[in-house]
C-alpha cells in the first residue's frame, strides 16, 4: 500500500493546476508510461525461469563432481608382505 501512496504523491506533483482535463491526460500519460500486469508477469516468469536453471544447473555440476570424485577416488593397493589392519601381526610392523 505504501507504494500506491508513494506513487500517487509522485504523480500529484506533476499535475498542471490548469483544470480537471489536463489532470485526467497527465494521469492518463503518467499510466501509459507504467509497465502492463502482463508485461511485469512475463518479467517475474522470466526470472523465475533464470533462476531454477542457474539452481539446476549448480545443483547438476555439484552432483557431477561428486561422483567424479567417487569414480575417481584411488583405492588403497593390498600387498600380500603388509598385513591387514586388523591383523595382530600389525602390532609387530612399525608405522
Amino acid at each position: 500500500m505504501a507504494q500506491i501512496d508513494d506513487w500517487l504523491a509522485r504523480a500529484a506533483g506533476n499535475i498542471p493546476a490548469d483544470g480537471l482535463d489536463a489532470t485526467f491526460s497527465a494521469l492518463e500519460q503518467r499510466l501509459g508510461e507504467e509497465p502492463t500486469p502482463m508485461a511485469m508477469a512475463g518479467r517475474r516468469d522470466a526470472r523465475r525461469a533464470m533462476l531454477c536453471a542457474c539452481f539446476a544447473a549448480i545443483a547438476g555440476f555439484w552432483a557431477i563432481g561428486g561422483a567424479d570424485d567417487i569414480a575417481q577416488a584411488k583405492a588403497q593397493p593390498t600387498w600380500i608382505a603388509a598385513p591387514s589392519q586388523s591383523s595382530p601381526y600389525s602390532l609387530l610392523i612399525g608405522h
